[in-house]
């Protein structure tokens, strides 16, 4: 074998592994952009095809699981919704939308100290969050419960909210 034609194998060959490297990161890229526009669109049953082929890509992200949980709790599945939005909390602790759409999750399933836990752990970080005040008081069924939830909802610094006066009245019922 000549040299120019061993150049032209080895030549081949990188390029052809550089070309499957690149392949994983095209269609990862690809589904997510896909998924985007379809889910900015509405069209939530094919962004809901392109999430799930992106994290058959890439099953650590956690921008697919979350929109996944969100999608599957806007369609009435909170039982599929929850094993989602739990992966993307495993993967992203700090995104407070996601823990949100969680704490609903389980208030529509009967788990409300799961809901209040999460509830909670909200309002430790962002004190005027009035979605997830409204979800504490939902989510409070015991005595003591209602008592700390009382306190919540004197800490809470927006009393002319909406989310305040929502809260507020369903604590006395």
């Amino acid at each position: 074998m000549n040299r120019r034609t061993l150049f032209y194998k080895w030549t081949a060959v990188i390029a052809g592994l550089a070309l499957c490297g690149c392949t994983a990161g095209a269609k990862r890229r690809h589904y997510a952009e896909s998924a985007e526009r379809a889910y900015q669109a509405g069209a939530y049953d094919e962004a809901r095809i392109e999430y799930m082929n992106l994290l058959r890509v890439d099953p650590q992200n956690e921008h697919a699981n979350a929109q996944l949980g969100a999608i599957w709790a806007e369609d009435g599945a909170p039982l599929r919704a929850g094993a989602f939005l739990l992966k993307a909390l495993e993967l992203a602790p700090d995104d407070n939308v996601t823990r949100r759409r969680l704490a609903r999750v389980y208030l529509s399933i009967g788990r409300a100290e799961d809901a209040r836990k999460e509830a909670l752990t909200l309002l430790a970080k962002s004190p005027d969050d009035g979605e997830t005040l409204v979800i504490l008081v939902d989510a409070s069924q015991k005595p003591q419960e209602l008592a700390e939830t009382e306190q919540q909802l004197a800490k809470y610094p927006n009393k002319q909210s909406p989310y305040f006066y929502l809260a507020d009245r369903k604590s006395v019922v």
